[in-house]
């Protein structure tokens, strides 16, 4: 009974291609069942290139051939003929090759190279294949409306991301990424394209309102804050910031300058109004009133008789 990794590979009988090389494990009863899984799986299969090429193979009446190219004792040895594989026979996707291949191997989608052109084909070729197959396309989208499906990503994600130095490693992927040249060019001309939607403008708006609006959201985001002001170097770091930034003459009159306009007679006019509207409502002058009363009792126990001292 064999044990172990194999590396495998599918040709199409069509014209002899190869079409895509795989790395798996051999089950407990020495059975290469990863071989097979693109093949049962076709209908949701989520590689939509190698997807596409297999439904042609399955609509001509034939079926692609399947054959373990080598076992390995090892994963990385594994590893390592799969990406050698890849190499020879090239991926479809950047031209270089027939395979449907969505990476060079070796670490799956981690070892993807997202060219501007190859994230156009890739865009391409995944619209034609729902074109081909909406129900698939529906499928899909039910799927992830499923709650069962998104409790169970979301657990996924959590456990990801409390990896140890996990974190650590995506903020720096993160800050790398928008620190590159044109990154924030290209950041901020995609999200003013979005916000000129309508609809897009409105559906974030509303779900960042009822996300605000939660006890709970008030607390993370209170616990964060009060967490980032313990700390002695922030602390001085944001308030060395911000005294810089007030005591520059440009600062100042662009303070002004916001001030003026934001301040219109129209504005101080109907400020005005809901503020008289709010000081007369008998629940505020009753607030008003016991806070007061509070106050003055508060500075008589401790011997005080006069607002201002002693």
């Amino acid at each position: 009974m064999k044990t172990g990794w194999f590396v495998y590979k599918y040709v199409d009988p069509r014209n002899s291609n190869a079409i895509y090389v795989g790395k798996g494990k051999y089950s407990k009863t020495g059975e290469p069942r990863r071989m097979f899984y693109h093949w049962k799986k076709l209908d949701t299969l989520n590689n939509q290139l190698l997807k596409s090429v297999l439904v042609k193979i399955r609509e001509a009446g034939l079926i692609p051939l399947m054959t373990v190219d080598s076992d390995y004792a090892e994963e990385r040895r594994a590893f390592r003929r799969e990406i050698e594989l890849i190499k020879l026979y090239g991926l479809k996707i950047d031209g270089t090759g027939t395979l449907r291949n969505l990476s060079y191997g070796g670490e799956g989608w981690g070892g993807q190279v997202w060219t501007d052109s190859r994230k156009k084909k890739v865009s391409e070729s995944i619209k034609k294949a729902y074109q081909r197959d909406p129900a698939y396309l529906k499928a899909l989208i039910d799927r992830h409306a499923n709650p069962e499906f998104k409790c169970k990503i979301k657990t996924a994600i959590k456990a990801s991301l409390n990896a140890p130095g996990m974190r650590e490693k995506l903020s720096k992927a993160i800050r790398d990424g928008q620190s590159a040249s044109g990154a924030k060019d290209k950041i901020s001309k995609a999200s003013k394209k979005h916000w000129q939607n309508a609809e897009y403008r409105a559906k974030v708006l509303s779900a960042q309102k009822a996300r605000v609006s939660t006890e709970a959201h008030r607390k993370l985001v209170s616990k964060a804050t009060k967490g980032r002001w313990d700390d002695p170097e922030y602390k001085a770091r944001v308030s060395t910031a911000i005294k810089e930034g007030r005591s520059t003459e440009e600062s100042r009159a662009k303070t002004r300058s916001q001030a003026k306009n934001q301040w219109t007679a129209e504005k101080r006019a109907e400020m005005s109004a809901i503020m008289k509207a709010v000081l007369v409502s008998p629940e505020l002058k009753a607030q008003r009133a016991e806070a007061l009363r509070q106050r003055w009792a508060k500075r008589k126990e401790q011997g005080l008789t006069r607002l201002g001292g002693v």
